[in-house]
Formats: C-alpha cells, structure tokens, sequence
C-alpha cells in the first residue's frame, strides 16, 4: 500500500464507563497513560503521513484543540456528531458521519482501544478485524464473530452466543479495503441494544459474499475505569492522576492541560513576566499550552549541597524579586492561607467523614488534638502578614530542572495567589520548598510510603533523600540570615499539607493530613 492511509478515530461519545469525575472533564481519546494520550498511542501506531478523520461529539474541542497543539505536523480532518448520547446513537452513527471523508480503504479505531504496534498489520491488504480471545462471561459486552478457517463466518453482535464453535471478540480496530461494499450494506438506522454498531456494515459485506479476516492481536481496552486505571499503575507505582488537569510528553513537547482555561492563560501570562526563569511557551489554545521538552533532569534527581546553595542564590536574585504593589498582600495571604484552608479542609471532611474534624488521634504514637482546636492555636494575623515577592508556587525539586547546562528552570509554576499573577508571600515558595525536602514526591510515586490506620491510631512512614536533613539546615540558616520566621515557615509547611491533603487518592491523602496535622503541633508546641 503506497498511498497515505486513512484513519478513522471515533471521540464522540461521553465516555460514561469512566466514571463520573473523570467522564464530567475528560474526552476519553486524551486521558494520559505513561505521559501520552491514548489516542496519541493510537496515532503512532500508523505512519505520520496518514489521514486520520476524527468523529468528535462530546467536549468536541478538547479534543481538536490536544490534536492540534500536541501533533502540529500531522493530517487531521475534524467530522462533528451531533447526535453522541442516547438512544438511537452509538459508534456506528458516528461512523456514519465520517462516510464522506472514508470513500477510500480505510482504517477505524475505537478511542479506548490500543494495541502493540505491528508492521506485518498494516501490510494487510485484505478485509480485516482485530480479534481476541475472551471468557464467555465478557462476549455478551462485545461484537463477537465465529470463525471459519481464519474467516468471519458470522457476526454475534452484544448478544450472548449459544453455539459450540468458538468465538472471538472484536478489538475495536479493523481495516476496510472493500468500502464501496461496506458503505451501500451498512444500515444506519439498524439498532442493536438502542445503539447503531459498526457491526451493520460488516453484516451486509459478509451478505455480499466478501471475506474479511481475522486477525489475532495483542489489545488492551481501556474503556472502563478500572481498566484505564490498572494501565495507568502498570508505568507508577502511585496514581498521581487529577480530575480537572493532566500532562502530556510526547514529540519532544511537553502539554499542560487544565479544564479550567483561566488556569491556563493565568500560567501563559505569569511564564511570559520572567521568561528566563520558566520555559518559553510555544503555544495555547483552550486549556491546552506547550513548550518543548528540556534537556536536563529534575532537583530531585541531579541535586547536591553546592547546587542546593547556588539555587537559593539564583531564586533571591532572579525568581523573588518584584515591583508589584504589596499593599494588598494581607488581604491576599488571609485569602490564600485561612479561607482556602478552610475550604481545602471541608473538602477532607466531606471524603473521608466528620470524625477526622472533631476526635483525637493517636499519630505514630503521639497523642494530637482534635484539628480544630489545634488550628484554634495558630496566630493567624502573624500568618498572613506576608512579604510580597513574585513566587513560583509550588517550588518542590521536582518542579525545579538543573538543565544540562547547568543553569536552573522551573515547571509547573503556580498561576497565581489568591488571584494574583505578579505578586505573592514569599514565605509561600519557603514553605513549598521547604515541605518538599520533608516529603519526597518522587518517592511517593515510586510509592514508598505506608499507612495503616486502626481506630483513632494512625502509623504512616514515607522514604527520604539521605541529604534531606542538609538540605533542611541549610534553608533554615539562609532563611534566618535574611530577616524571616522558621517557626512560619514551618506553620504554613504544615497547613500546605493539610490543603494538600483532599486533593490525592488513597492513602496519600491521609498520611498528607497526619503529616499535617502531626507537624502543627510539634511547631506550636
């Protein structure tokens, strides 16, 4: 086959099998595994001179705009369904709109399917479907064929097979030389369980007395939660995932995605303020920005004493400093620090019940106070008396790149505080900083942490860097020789994990409000 190939995608429907919270922000096709889209891992698996025609329906742009910021150099044409949920729907409707942009051989990909790449596929120039072998109690969820002599014989289409011969299971990939057939047997309006099925225009094709193959391949479907989620474990040990954002790397590009856009012009528009402290920015569109992938590695992994001095350096001299207004400064602080803690900690409570607001602990052995009476302690006008400076937010070494020149960056920056862009508390990126020597993030990922919880007796443990007790001296005698608090530093450390805390899964999220919780009182006292 020396002509560019088509593919067609299908996006349009609402992914309701992924449950609730990530199905209300998330197209299917663009959930990440390993950093990528799934259905930038479909996309590869096809030379980059294909035209890929995507059905988009359901958050229609989400999709056009990842398509276009993440794969700038490939050919997309874009078929809106306007018809994607209810009755009468379904992926054979969505095809059918695509019918225009398909009179050619060509290739259909459901978005929740994917496979390992295979040149001796795409070399198939005859009718084919991807098959596998499944258990009988999952057939009746799939189109399901019978075969003869490596043929479809007959087509079992959601319904649950009675026969003897065995059968296998349609991977939702499958390629159509004889279009013309396909498309003039295909019967749109043709339901089976209340939904229009590919399966229509195969039906007529075996009808017609045209062989279509069937092929073996290695699948995986990630169209349920729990499928999607056992992929997402199989590259980390700890699933770090969120439901209003995710990341993206891929094409030597990195892509941000936030499903609150203010987020993302927020965070183009701070980048832009200091653009030698931050990664140029090469795009944006929607929720989406990118900038190219750095050549060096995180603080995490590269970062030793001498360059631990010289980042405090370059941060006072290129990061801190601003001439914004700080009149308002304590009136963004109480925003920031009381109310947000406040709401972060309602947030808690509502997940995990009202005992972790009103009981006492026992944490790894320690006796705590209930939450409010310990908060009922900290010197609140004290905390928000802030010292205005412009931030970058969440300045843990994972966030700060040592290039392989040597010279710093920072990702991931904060978009702004309390609503503000060019000015924020100093004391804030101290206490990030601070709490992310005490916590290693790149430990949790690898999921070196343990929690177990009896009663009200709560013993957790988490890895720390061998330096990280240096790294703590060292901060604390650079914040004491430049006039500040240690002792606010490390109250707000403490209150950055308690808001931290309703944020993660699973027991990240309660070890995050023990850790709190347990570091508070050992400031107070």
């Amino acid at each position: 086959m020396n002509n560019p190939r088509t593919v067609c995608i299908l996006t349009a429907g609402i992914g309701s099998r992924m449950g609730e919270s990530l199905a209300n922000s998330f197209n299917k096709a663009i959930l990440p595994i390993n950093d990528q889209a799934i259905i930038s891992q479909i996309i590869a698996n096809f030379p980059a001179d294909s035209h890929f025609v995507i059905a988009t329906g359901y958050l229609a742009e989400q999709v056009r705009d990842f398509l276009t910021i993440a794969h700038p150099d490939l050919h997309f044409s874009f078929v809106d369904v306007p018809e994607y949920t209810g009755k009468h729907t379904g992926p054979g409707l969505s095809l059918s709109y695509c019918r225009e942009l398909l009179q050619t051989p060509f290739y259909f990909v459901s978005c929740d399917t994917l496979w390992q790449a295979d040149p001796a596929l795409l070399a198939q120039e005859e009718n084919w479907v991807g098959v596998a072998a499944l258990p009988a109690e999952q057939q009746e969820s799939y189109c399901n064929f019978s075969l003869l002599e490596g043929n479809v014989k007959a087509i079992y289409d959601k319904v649950a097979y009675r026969g003897q011969e065995p059968v296998k299971s349609f991977t939702g990939l499958m390629y159509i030389r004889d279009y013309q057939s396909f498309w003039h047997n295909f019967q749109p309006h043709r339901l089976i369980k209340e939904e229009v099925q590919v399966s229509n225009g195969l039906s007529g094709m075996l009808s017609a007395g045209l062989k279509i193959k069937a092929l073996d391949i290695r699948w995986t479907d990630v169209g349920t939660l729990s499928r999607y989620k056992e992929q997402v474990l199989k590259y980390s040990n700890y699933d770090f995932s969120k439901t209003d954002e995710s990341l993206y790397i891929q094409n030597g590009l990195v892509t941000k995605y936030f499903v609150d856009e203010a987020i993302t012009a927020n965070r183009v528009a701070k980048a832009r303020l200091k653009p030698d402290i931050f990664p140029e920015i090469t795009e944006q569109k929607g929720g989406f920005y990118s900038y190219r992938y750095l050549a060096g590695d995180t603080f995490y992994n590269r970062g030793s004493l001498n360059s631990f001095g010289k980042l405090l350096e370059w941060l006072e001299q290129q990061v801190w400093p601003t001439t914004a207004d700080n009149r308002n400064i304590k009136a963004l602080c109480k925003k920031f620090y009381y109310d947000k803690t406040m709401q972060r900690l309602e947030m808690f409570f509502k997940k995990h019940g009202e005992s972790y607001r009103n009981e006492a602990f026992c944490v790894n052995g320690r006796p705590l106070n209930p939450i409010r009476e310990i908060l009922a302690r900290l010197n609140w006008d004290e905390l928000i008396d802030g010292e205005a400076a412009f931030i970058h937010g969440d300045l843990q070494f994972d966030n700060i790149i040592i290039k392989d020149d040597g010279r710093f960056c920072l990702l991931d920056w904060r978009q702004d505080f309390a609503g503000e862009i060019k000015v924020g508390d100093l004391y804030y990126d101290f206490a990030k900083l601070y709490g992310g020597i005490i916590l290693n993030y790149s430990y949790i990922k690898k999921n070196l942490l343990s929690y177990q919880e009896q009663d009200n007796n709560i013993e957790f443990n988490f890895a720390q860097d061998y330096l990280s007790s240096s790294y703590i001296r060292t901060l604390e005698a650079f914040i004491e020789s430049k006039g500040y608090s240690v002792s606010k530093v490390k109250q707000l450390v403490a209150l950055v994990f308690l808001n931290m805390a309703p944020l993660h899964h699973y027991p990240f999220d309660k070890a995050l409000f023990f850790l709190g919780l347990s570091r508070l009182t050992a400031t107070l006292d």
